[in-house]
Protein backbone atom coordinates (compact mmCIF):
# COMPACT_ATOMS: atom_id res chain seq x y z
CA UNK A 1 0.00 0.00 0.00
CA UNK A 2 3.10 2.21 0.32
CA UNK A 3 2.97 2.32 -3.34
CA UNK A 4 -0.31 4.35 -3.82
CA UNK A 5 1.20 6.70 -0.96
CA UNK A 6 4.13 7.39 -2.36
CA UNK A 7 2.46 7.94 -6.18
CA UNK A 8 -0.52 10.07 -4.63
CA UNK A 9 2.92 12.14 -2.92
CA UNK A 10 5.45 12.54 -6.33
CA UNK A 11 2.60 13.09 -8.79
CA UNK A 12 -0.18 15.94 -9.18
CA UNK A 13 -3.41 13.41 -8.82
CA UNK A 14 -5.89 15.57 -7.58
CA UNK A 15 -5.25 18.37 -10.30
CA UNK A 16 -5.12 15.62 -12.76
CA UNK A 17 -8.21 13.86 -11.83
CA UNK A 18 -9.94 17.46 -11.73
CA UNK A 19 -8.39 18.42 -15.55
CA UNK A 20 -9.58 15.17 -16.80
CA UNK A 21 -13.16 15.14 -14.98
CA UNK A 22 -13.33 19.18 -15.72
CA UNK A 23 -12.84 18.30 -19.54
CA UNK A 24 -15.22 15.27 -19.94
CA UNK A 25 -17.73 17.04 -18.22
CA UNK A 26 -17.81 19.82 -20.85
CA UNK A 27 -16.86 17.46 -24.17
CA UNK A 28 -19.47 14.98 -23.36
CA UNK A 29 -22.64 17.36 -22.60
CA UNK A 30 -21.47 19.48 -25.90
CA UNK A 31 -21.31 16.03 -27.85
CA UNK A 32 -24.94 14.95 -26.16
CA UNK A 33 -26.50 17.93 -27.14
CA UNK A 34 -24.97 18.13 -30.52
CA UNK A 35 -25.98 14.52 -31.34
CA UNK A 36 -29.89 15.05 -29.70
CA UNK A 37 -30.13 17.97 -31.93
CA UNK A 38 -28.63 16.53 -35.09
CA UNK A 39 -30.13 13.53 -34.62
CA UNK A 40 -33.82 15.07 -34.39
CA UNK A 41 -32.77 17.22 -37.89
CA UNK A 42 -32.21 14.56 -39.55
CA UNK A 43 -34.84 12.32 -38.18
CA UNK A 44 -38.29 14.83 -38.38
CA UNK A 45 -37.29 16.89 -40.58
CA UNK A 46 -37.31 17.98 -44.07
CA UNK A 47 -35.24 20.10 -45.88
CA UNK A 48 -33.33 20.09 -49.20
CA UNK A 49 -29.82 17.94 -49.29
CA UNK A 50 -30.84 16.43 -46.04
CA UNK A 51 -29.35 12.58 -47.69
CA UNK A 52 -26.49 14.32 -48.75
CA UNK A 53 -25.23 16.16 -45.59
CA UNK A 54 -26.16 13.34 -43.90
CA UNK A 55 -23.84 10.83 -45.85
CA UNK A 56 -21.17 13.24 -45.90
CA UNK A 57 -21.38 13.19 -42.05
CA UNK A 58 -21.25 9.56 -41.96
CA UNK A 59 -18.08 9.56 -44.59
CA UNK A 60 -15.99 11.33 -41.82
CA UNK A 61 -15.83 7.94 -39.81
CA UNK A 62 -14.10 6.36 -42.66
CA UNK A 63 -11.77 9.12 -42.40
CA UNK A 64 -8.48 8.00 -40.45
CA UNK A 65 -7.74 9.13 -36.99
CA UNK A 66 -3.95 9.81 -38.33
CA UNK A 67 -4.98 11.37 -41.65
CA UNK A 68 -6.64 14.77 -39.73
CA UNK A 69 -4.26 14.70 -36.60
CA UNK A 70 -1.73 16.65 -38.11
CA UNK A 71 -3.71 19.16 -39.42
CA UNK A 72 -6.03 19.51 -36.27
CA UNK A 73 -2.63 20.09 -34.27
CA UNK A 74 -1.92 23.09 -36.94
CA UNK A 75 -5.72 24.21 -36.49
CA UNK A 76 -5.78 24.74 -33.19
CA UNK A 77 -2.40 25.54 -32.11
CA UNK A 78 -1.23 27.50 -35.01
CA UNK A 79 -4.64 29.34 -36.73
CA UNK A 80 -6.73 29.36 -32.95
CA UNK A 81 -4.07 30.34 -30.98
CA UNK A 82 -5.82 27.23 -28.27
CA UNK A 83 -2.38 25.27 -27.74
CA UNK A 84 -2.24 24.72 -23.76
CA UNK A 85 -5.59 25.23 -23.62
CA UNK A 86 -8.75 23.15 -22.09
CA UNK A 87 -10.74 24.08 -24.66
CA UNK A 88 -7.94 22.75 -26.81
CA UNK A 89 -9.11 19.38 -25.55
CA UNK A 90 -13.10 20.17 -25.11
CA UNK A 91 -13.47 21.06 -29.23
CA UNK A 92 -12.72 18.31 -31.02
CA UNK A 93 -14.54 15.81 -28.87
CA UNK A 94 -18.09 18.67 -29.15
CA UNK A 95 -19.28 16.22 -32.12
CA UNK A 96 -19.41 12.67 -32.37
CA UNK A 97 -21.05 11.11 -36.15
CA UNK A 98 -21.38 8.22 -34.34
CA UNK A 99 -23.68 9.97 -31.64
CA UNK A 100 -25.73 12.15 -34.69
CA UNK A 101 -26.08 8.08 -36.41
CA UNK A 102 -27.60 6.25 -33.75
CA UNK A 103 -29.63 8.90 -31.82
CA UNK A 104 -31.06 9.60 -35.79
CA UNK A 105 -32.19 6.24 -35.81
CA UNK A 106 -33.38 5.65 -32.59
CA UNK A 107 -35.64 9.05 -33.29
CA UNK A 108 -36.82 7.27 -36.33
CA UNK A 109 -39.19 4.87 -33.94
CA UNK A 110 -41.02 8.05 -32.59
CA UNK A 111 -44.31 8.51 -34.44
CA UNK A 112 -44.32 11.72 -36.57
CA UNK A 113 -47.44 11.95 -35.39
CA UNK A 114 -46.15 12.54 -31.91
CA UNK A 115 -44.67 15.90 -32.93
CA UNK A 116 -47.33 17.21 -34.81
CA UNK A 117 -49.79 16.93 -31.82
CA UNK A 118 -47.20 18.98 -29.95
CA UNK A 119 -46.81 21.58 -33.03
CA UNK A 120 -50.51 22.25 -33.38
CA UNK A 121 -50.95 22.66 -29.82
CA UNK A 122 -48.72 25.81 -30.28
CA UNK A 123 -45.12 24.39 -29.07
CA UNK A 124 -42.20 24.95 -31.65
CA UNK A 125 -39.19 23.84 -32.90
CA UNK A 126 -37.04 24.25 -29.68
CA UNK A 127 -40.30 22.90 -26.91
CA UNK A 128 -40.62 20.24 -29.07
CA UNK A 129 -37.11 19.01 -28.77
CA UNK A 130 -36.54 20.10 -25.47
CA UNK A 131 -39.51 18.86 -23.80
CA UNK A 132 -40.19 15.86 -26.05
CA UNK A 133 -37.54 14.86 -28.03
CA UNK A 134 -34.51 14.88 -24.89
CA UNK A 135 -36.56 13.07 -22.49
CA UNK A 136 -37.74 10.37 -24.92
CA UNK A 137 -34.09 9.83 -26.13
CA UNK A 138 -32.67 9.68 -22.61
CA UNK A 139 -31.65 5.60 -22.88
CA UNK A 140 -29.93 6.53 -26.12
CA UNK A 141 -28.22 10.32 -25.03
CA UNK A 142 -26.82 8.26 -21.80
CA UNK A 143 -25.51 5.33 -24.21
CA UNK A 144 -23.62 8.20 -25.70
CA UNK A 145 -22.52 9.93 -22.89
CA UNK A 146 -20.60 7.43 -21.37
CA UNK A 147 -18.98 6.13 -24.73
CA UNK A 148 -18.11 9.51 -25.29
CA UNK A 149 -16.56 10.07 -21.92
CA UNK A 150 -14.88 6.84 -22.00
CA UNK A 151 -13.10 7.96 -24.93
CA UNK A 152 -12.33 11.78 -23.46
CA UNK A 153 -11.25 10.38 -20.50
CA UNK A 154 -8.86 7.79 -21.66
CA UNK A 155 -7.05 10.22 -24.81
CA UNK A 156 -3.47 10.66 -24.49
CA UNK A 157 -2.12 11.59 -28.24
CA UNK A 158 -3.92 14.58 -28.55
CA UNK A 159 -3.37 16.11 -24.98
CA UNK A 160 -0.20 14.69 -25.39
CA UNK A 161 0.92 17.40 -28.13
CA UNK A 162 -1.55 20.28 -27.21
CA UNK A 163 -0.92 20.61 -23.88
CA UNK A 164 2.82 21.91 -22.34
CA UNK A 165 1.64 22.97 -18.49
CA UNK A 166 2.00 20.54 -16.12
CA UNK A 167 -1.11 21.93 -14.18
CA UNK A 168 -3.21 20.85 -17.42
CA UNK A 169 -2.51 17.76 -17.66
CA UNK A 170 -5.25 15.21 -17.93
CA UNK A 171 -4.92 11.79 -16.31
CA UNK A 172 -3.32 9.89 -18.90
CA UNK A 173 -0.59 12.61 -18.73
CA UNK A 174 0.18 12.13 -15.16
CA UNK A 175 0.32 8.69 -15.47
CA UNK A 176 2.74 9.09 -18.76
CA UNK A 177 4.73 11.15 -16.27
CA UNK A 178 5.10 8.27 -13.26
CA UNK A 179 6.13 5.85 -15.35
CA UNK A 180 8.77 7.93 -16.67
CA UNK A 181 9.89 8.98 -13.40
CA UNK A 182 9.67 5.82 -11.54
CA UNK A 183 10.67 3.23 -14.42
CA UNK A 184 12.84 1.71 -11.34
CA UNK A 185 9.63 1.14 -9.69
CA UNK A 186 7.10 -0.87 -11.14
CA UNK A 187 4.84 -1.26 -8.13
CA UNK A 188 4.49 2.23 -7.95
CA UNK A 189 3.57 2.37 -11.73
CA UNK A 190 1.57 0.01 -11.14
CA UNK A 191 -0.41 2.04 -8.74
CA UNK A 192 -0.89 4.49 -10.80
CA UNK A 193 -2.35 2.66 -13.44
CA UNK A 194 -5.10 1.48 -11.15
CA UNK A 195 -5.37 4.93 -10.02
CA UNK A 196 -6.50 5.54 -13.24
CA UNK A 197 -8.13 2.55 -14.07
CA UNK A 198 -10.63 2.96 -10.79
CA UNK A 199 -12.86 6.04 -11.98
CA UNK A 200 -13.53 4.09 -15.56
CA UNK A 201 -14.04 0.98 -13.42
CA UNK A 202 -16.46 2.66 -11.34
CA UNK A 203 -17.99 4.93 -13.91
CA UNK A 204 -19.20 1.59 -16.23
CA UNK A 205 -20.76 -0.44 -13.00
CA UNK A 206 -22.65 2.13 -12.24
CA UNK A 207 -24.25 2.85 -15.93
CA UNK A 208 -23.57 -0.65 -17.40
CA UNK A 209 -27.18 -0.92 -17.73
CA UNK A 210 -27.95 2.36 -19.71
CA UNK A 211 -24.96 1.38 -22.11
CA UNK A 212 -26.51 -2.27 -22.33
CA UNK A 213 -30.12 -0.46 -22.79
CA UNK A 214 -28.64 2.20 -25.17
CA UNK A 215 -27.21 0.14 -27.71
CA UNK A 216 -29.74 -2.70 -27.80
CA UNK A 217 -32.60 -0.04 -28.95
CA UNK A 218 -30.13 1.50 -31.85
CA UNK A 219 -31.21 -1.41 -33.84
CA UNK A 220 -30.73 -0.04 -37.56
CA UNK A 221 -34.17 1.18 -39.36
CA UNK A 222 -34.46 2.69 -42.40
Amino acid sequence: WTNYTQVWELANMVRAYFNSIVVSFFAVSAAVFTSAMCGFLFAKKQFWGRNALFIFILSTLMVPYFAIFIPSFFLYARFLGLKDTYISLILPYIFTPFGILITRQFLHSIPNELIDSATVDGAGDWKVFFYMIMPLARPILAAIAILQFLSVFNEFLWPLVMIDSRDLFTLPLELRFISAAQYQHPGRILSGAVMGLTPIVIFFLIFQRHIVQGISMTGLKG
